[in-house]
């Protein structure tokens, strides 16, 4: 099963709904120079209605729109993690759109605004959010980015 389907199945059995990608998210997402490669890969994995696995949020688009909006955490986006859900501690769980498109996993909120790159407190925990979905499910994941670097 790909990846994409995983997530969508996954979601859905957590109560989530699949969406379209909206003008604006499309609008926001060119604005933001992700590249229209990346754009057609996020497509699988959006939401119309968030969902959650274990302790994790998944976001619907508009909880894109709004966590990697201006106002919110706009340097995430900046060094090519998208923002796509959050951990109970606050930690955003992202998606690489530029270097290892993607790989899914955990941002330190707590650090991330002294980086010079997000990517120095990324961790990727799995090649695709459906894998980070399964992995959650099955249950023994880390619930946060402090965990994940502590178990390595």
């Amino acid at each position: 099963m790909d990846d994409a389907r995983r997530f969508q199945e996954l979601m859905t059995a957590y109560g989530g709904r699949r969406g379209k990608p909206s003008r604006e998210l499309l609008a926001f997402l060119r604005d933001k120079a992700v590249s229209e490669s990346a754009i057609e890969y996020l497509t699988e994995y959006i939401l119309d209605t968030a969902s959650g696995v274990s302790a994790i949020d998944f976001y619907s688009q508009d909880g894109w729109l709004g966590a990697n909006a201006e106002d919110f955490v706009p340097v995430a986006l900046r060094d090519g993690l998208l923002i796509v859900g959050g951990c109970p501690n606050g930690d955003p769980v992202a998606v690489d759109v530029r270097e290892q498109l993607g790989a899914a996993g955990y941002i330190g909120h707590e650090s991330m605004w002294q980086a010079g790159n997000v990517r120095e407190v990324f961790a990727v925990l799995a090649p695709g959010l459906g894998a980070l979905a399964a992995k959650l499910d099955a249950g023994g994941m880390p619930l946060d980015y402090y965990e994940a670097t502590q178990q390595g």
